[in-house]
């Protein structure tokens, strides 16, 4: 992938970088930040990676971990930076614990390049390394400004996971580029049995109660071709005396295993209730569905962005008029896109 004169300029002449990495926290965000940080330092930049949220127990497992910050970015002089690079995010406020864009505008400087792969991206930065075709921002960085022959085994494995996490292990969104670079990053000494372990396997009990009582009350629209749940997070932890964490991975189990695997369903929702925030998952069936998943949170009015079939979006109101909303967009687009 070829990057612009204008941005390898300002990568070279940049001495004090900032690298954010997006929320929610996942396997590409955090290979990306961590190895983008660790080989800017070797060219001799002050580099800090800082997330905007608190890193899952999960990955704990994951090398250099400690090299992240969890900062509340809001809070931090970050015009002191020469450069931040925002990572694997298409709007601000992946990149702040905020809720909106408007919110968020890394406190007024404007010295920003964004790597990113995501459909819906608001092309909010001043420089931009963007590819919608990629399985990953992994796949992005690793066409643009990095390379495998200069990465080491613990490198080469975060980045194997960027590949894994993003395509589901190779289940969906990926293209020959990326079964190129796993190959590369293989023989590179990656660890692909630590990331199939934690991303597929290391889970706990109450993480699998949760996930076959969210699928015991999940709603059928078989008309439509969907499904939803509501995942009531203050609801799951009472239960199960849990934190929210065991939630996060019950979730994540059944969009993972059940989201996208019923016959004749094309799409799914897990409706993510935490006190009065309201967050819309949605998961397509790679096959079979026909709708750009993030046109569903636009047509409801929503900044929404994501994968074809992978998106999400931030709602306000109560849960059962957003499922009406929900039935009436999908009706419309159904229709425009001749989904049966």
């Amino acid at each position: 992938m070829q990057v612009s004169e204008l941005i390898e300029k300002k990568l070279e002449e940049s001495r004090n970088i900032l690298v954010i990495i997006s929320r929610p926290i996942d396997n590409d965000c955090l290979g990306c930040g961590i190895v983008l940080k660790r080989q800017l330092k070797r060219k001799g930049k002050d580099v800090r990676l800082v997330s905007p949220s608190k890193i899952p127990e999960q990955f704990d497992v994951l090398p250099y971990m400690s090299e992240i910050e969890v900062k509340d970015t809001k809070k931090m002089d970050l015009l002191k930076f020469d450069l931040i690079i925002s990572v694997d995010g298409g709007n601000t406020k992946q990149f702040a614990e905020v809720s909106k864009d408007s919110d968020f505008n890394f406190n007024g400087n404007k010295e920003v390049l964004n790597i990113d792969h995501h459909m819906g991206n608001t092309h909010f930065a001043k420089y931009e390394i963007w590819d919608k075709e990629a399985s990953s921002t992994g796949e992005v960085l690793l066409l643009s400004i990095l390379a495998v022959d200069d990465l080491n085994k613990n490198e080469a494995t975060l980045l194997y996971g960027a590949l894994v996490g993003d395509t589901g292990n190779f289940r969906y969104n990926f293209n020959v580029n990326t079964f190129k670079l796993a190959t590369e990053l293989i023989a590179k000494g990656a660890n692909s049995k630590l990331i199939i372990n934690n991303y597929f396997y290391d889970n706990s009990d109450i993480g699998f109660k949760i996930l076959a009582e969210l699928i015991e009350e999940t709603f059928y629209i078989n008309k439509l071709g969907y499904t939803y749940v509501i995942a009531d997070y203050d609801k799951l932890t009472e239960e199960y005396d849990c934190d929210f964490g065991k939630v996060k991975e019950g979730i994540r189990l059944y969009e993972n295993y059940f989201s996208r695997a019923v016959k004749n369903i094309q799409i799914s929702f897990v409706l993510k209730k935490h006190g009065k925030n309201l967050t819309v998952a949605i998961k397509g069936n790679t096959l079979y569905n026909k709708v750009p998943l993030p046109e569903i949170g636009k047509s409801l009015g929503c900044e929404s962005g994501g994968h074809f079939n992978s998106s999400g979006f931030y709602i306000d109101g109560a849960v059962d008029n957003v499922i009406v909303d929900i039935n009436r967009v999908m009706k419309n687009l159904y229709k425009e896109y001749k989904q049966k």
